[in-house]
């Protein structure tokens, strides 16, 4: 526009009144004197000028200053310094400010997406969109809350399990203090020793060394807790441009407005949106417990001895002599037969293993750089 200015300047100081005479009634000598003595020149320094003469009774013709103009071009500075109005913000190259209501945003650079509102919530699924940001951009959750697995281990002893034998020891005296021997019973009928002098008695068994405990294991995993619900909101819509790389943009309560793309990327270079988060909106779950294993049983018998009078075992009185090494004192030499009543094991196994293994690793992931305007 400034050429053009000049251009209309040029026109406008080029040309002169060809009505100019001379009224004194010289010759035409005088006359194209008088005339080329009027004439327009161009002054190579301040430009060109319009200026017109008039004519003395002489013939001889002088200079109106009051009559000279000057042509300045709309949004030219003239010589006072001030600048003419007639020039619009389109002609200086300024831009509008956005409206009210409206916010001067950032752009988003190729590749990404956006601008829009970030938006979290405190818990749940990422927020849904609404009112001037209707249109649901990328949203996720920037982690998990994942604890370990919970694994507690068990041994399971096995039923039906009965000691074999019992071994019985004979005392001198009622309260068995001295050993004088022993003998061992099955559950077939067998010799009871009980002679002169030998009152008391005591019995326990041997148990088995095969007894093995089944593992089992109670594992539980904890719900995730995914951390930090955001969406990014997207207007309908993007307003006017704002200058540069920007647009106006509805105006929320929110100020931060992020840009996103796909995957673990770095924030664009030379960016106002330089506040990196990662989203994901899936999530592996490998936690689990390790194998839970038992150890060496620990078995104990159960059961009796039982001493029949006689040497049949069955025929008149009898005695129970538990199996846990207790004493039964005061017995006659009456009694000379027994045989051994088993009842099933019981025991224990230590347990051991059930490790918590595993862990949780964020899928799907998605990019937001953000910033506040």
């Amino acid at each position: 526009m400034r050429r053009l200015g000049l251009l209309a300047l040029f026109a406008a100081t080029a040309c002169f009144n060809p009505e100019d005479t001379d009224l004194t009634g010289t010759d035409s000598a005088e006359g194209a004197s008088s005339s080329s003595s009027g004439s327009t020149a161009a002054d190579p320094t301040n430009g060109p000028t319009s200026t017109t003469s008039t004519t003395s009774p002489s013939g001889t013709t002088t200079p109106d200053s009051s009559a000279t103009t000057s042509t300045t071009a709309p949004g030219s500075t003239d010589e006072t310094g001030a600048t003419d109005p007639g020039m619009t913000t389109s002609e200086t190259g300024d831009v509008p400010a956005c409206e009210g209501g409206e916010r001067c945003v950032e752009s988003a650079p190729d590749g990404w997406t956006g601008p829009g509102l970030r938006i979290t919530a405190e818990s749940g699924p990422p927020p849904e969109c609404g009112m001037t940001y209707s249109i649901q951009g990328p949203g996720g959750f920037t982690g998990a809350a994942a604890p370990p697995a919970q694994c507690e281990c068990s041994c399971e002893f096995p039923t039906n399990i009965e000691c074999a034998d019992a071994q019985v020891t004979y005392y001198s005296g009622n309260t068995c203090n001295t050993p004088e021997g022993g003998n061992t019973l099955d559950n077939a009928c067998g010799t009871f020793f009980i002679g002169q002098g030998i009152n008391s008695v005591t019995a326990n068994a041997t148990p088995p060394d095969d007894v093995s405990c089944t593992p089992s294991l109670d594992e539980t995993i904890p719900p995730l807790g995914p951390t930090e619900p955001t969406s990014v909101c997207l207007p309908e819509s993007l307003g006017r441009s704002c200058g540069g790389d920007s647009t106006c943009l509805p105006e929320e309560d929110i100020s931060t407005y992020c840009i996103s793309a796909p995957g673990d990327v770095p924030c664009p270079a030379d960016s106002a949106y330089d506040a990196r988060t990662v989203l994901y909106t899936d999530f592996e779950d490998t936690r689990t417990c390790g194998a839970c294993q038992c150890g060496a049983a620990d078995v104990d018998c159960g059961g009796i001895v039982r001493a029949y009078e006689g040497s049949s075992c069955g025929v008149g009185n009898f005695i129970n002599v538990p199996i846990d090494n207790s004493c039964v004192g005061s017995i006659d030499d009456a009694f000379n037969s027994a045989r051994f009543f088993p009842d099933d094991a019981t025991g224990a196994c230590p347990s051991g293993g059930g490790v918590p293994d595993g862990d949780v690793t964020p899928m799907t992931p998605t990019t937001l750089c953000c910033a506040d305007f």
